[in-house]
């Protein structure tokens, strides 16, 4: 048995990890979802609506962060199958792996950034005149963090070994989760932002506003799923 067997107790790794991104790609994959959303944010919030330039560093980067992560996991699971080769191959679930993962980093450095900006001042939507959450707020946050934690699952379950840790029909329910962080971000968008998606007199430079964008991604996975199951049935 070879030394590294040894060590862990003859474990199976985890579908796809034993093919790793080149750096290259990695690096391409993230920046080629990211840089789009951040000047699309840049062009929308501060050119057309004004938001003052200072508020870039945090304010902008953070939408576009959002942005960029239910983007990422979309891809994970609805494009990810159309790259590198036939659905279930390893280097398929090597890239679907990589993009769920990059999106999991960019939501959790959305949140945080979220925790240091939510106040009145930044949020008006979201506070009561007591200073509290609203039932705006308070939905947004929910499916927020519902989200968040559906996400955890699949997370957790690309650590190394869990599949054979977990049994292939567990890990594969993990890795499901997924669907339900998507479909719980379309109820997080939805919340935050749907009183202004019909309003298109209010859209700056007639651009849709951000959560409707990220809305239509997380649906766009969910609809493809949908229709991978129904031709599975036929």
């Amino acid at each position: 048995m070879p030394i590294g067997q040894r060590l862990t107790g003859g474990l199976r790794p985890n579908p796809g990890s034993t093919i790793r991104l080149a750096r290259h790609e990695q690096v391409g994959w993230v920046l080629g979802v990211w840089i789009p959303c951040l000047i699309y944010a840049i062009v929308r919030y501060n050119v057309f609506q004004g938001v003052e330039w200072v508020h870039v560093p945090l304010y902008i980067v953070n939408k576009s962060v959002a942005f960029a992560g239910v983007i990422l996991i979309a891809l994970a699971y609805a494009v990810g199958k159309a790259f590198g080769g036939p659905a279930g191959s390893e280097n398929v679930r090597a890239k679907a792996k990589f993009l769920g993962l990059a999106g999991f980093a960019m939501i959790t450095v959305h949140i945080l950034m979220a925790m240091v900006l939510l106040s009145p001042a930044n949020y008006a939507k979201f506070f009561a005149e007591s200073g509290k959450l609203n039932l705006t707020g308070e939905m947004t946050f929910l499916f927020g963090v519902l989200a968040y934690g559906c996400l955890l699952i699949p997370a957790i379950a690309t650590l190394p070994y869990m599949y054979e840790a977990l049994g292939m029909a567990r890990w594969l329910t993990a890795q499901h989760m997924g669907y339900g962080t998507l479909a719980l971000a379309c109820g997080h968008t939805l919340a935050m932002g749907y009183k202004g998606w019909f309003d298109l007199a209010s859209w700056p430079g007639s651009m849709p506003p951000i959560t409707l964008l990220g809305f239509l991604a997380a649906l766009a996975a969910l609809l493809v799923k949908a229709a991978q199951l129904v031709r599975r049935g036929t």
